[in-house]
């Protein structure tokens, strides 16, 4: 179990536990973070160890649409959308994001199909059609507020997912849990704490990480993830420092 202090820089705390309920509550609303969009000097993802670092540092809202795409070998708009601008922030080449999705979707449907309905949304996302805007990344916020419609993969599977559903996902990817660690996450979603799971997801996968502060970005998730809690080692990227923080034990 865990509990929270919010504190200013100097350490003084300002709000005790039984005052957070409605912070909580308000969590998912509001993001003045880092938007992650990529630089041109922003490191590059090997997109041949791309299945294991999906299974490594992948968050769930982007691990579950990387397996409905690796498995089902397509994705409806927003799930696409909500990928591949993940994929371009965590660094990830235009070149090699178009070569996975039209590796997967041309498993099902013909590379003509693919050039003339999907490619150009990729390029577009990456800044390279249209009025070629370098598009942001979602942050937690953004996810956890879409709506999601029938056979839609994206959104936050913290807030998607059943019960069951959600156990077995984190029992499936979270190894050598504690005990009772998966029920709690469970428990956490049913309360609608969306980015105290995914932290927690986090911490059970990465042990050795130490946070000071909640989840707000699925591309925070893996700079943590990626660089073993480092967020500048192997990334390239640096953290906005906040000035107030959220511990966590």
């Amino acid at each position: 179990s865990f509990f929270f202090l919010v504190t200013n820089p100097s350490g003084t705390l300002l709000f005790a536990p039984n005052r957070l309920k409605a912070i909580l509550q308000n969590l998912n609303t509001v993001y003045t973070g880092k938007n992650y969009t990529v630089s041109s000097n922003s490191h590059e993802i090997d997109i041949k160890q791309l299945n294991a670092i999906a299974r490594k540092s992948f968050p769930p809202c982007m691990l579950n649409v990387y397996n409905i795409l690796t498995t089902q070998h397509h994705l409806k708009h927003f799930g696409r959308l909500q990928l591949v601008l993940f994929l371009k922030g965590i660094g990830v080449k235009m070149e090699d994001a178009l070569h996975l999705y039209r590796s997967e979707f041309t498993k099902k449907l013909d590379g003509d199909k693919f050039d003339k309905g999907y490619a150009y949304n990729i390029r577009h996302s990456y800044g390279k059609e249209g009025k070629r805007v370098n598009y942001t990344p979602y942050s937690c916020m953004k996810i956890i507020n879409l709506n999601v419609g029938p056979g839609e993969t994206h959104g936050c599977p913290f807030k998607t997912f059943e019960p069951n559903q959600l156990s077995k996902f984190l029992s499936d990817n979270i190894h050598n849990a504690e005990p009772g660690e998966t029920r709690e996450i469970v428990e956490l979603a049913k309360n609608k704490h969306y980015q105290i799971c995914c932290t927690k997801y986090l911490q059970a996968k990465n042990p050795g990480i130490k946070l000071n502060s909640i989840i707000e970005h699925p591309n925070q998730f893996f700079e943590l993830s990626f660089s073993d809690g480092n967020p500048t080692s192997g990334s390239g990227v640096k953290q906005e420092t906040k000035k107030s923080t959220v511990a966590i034990k």
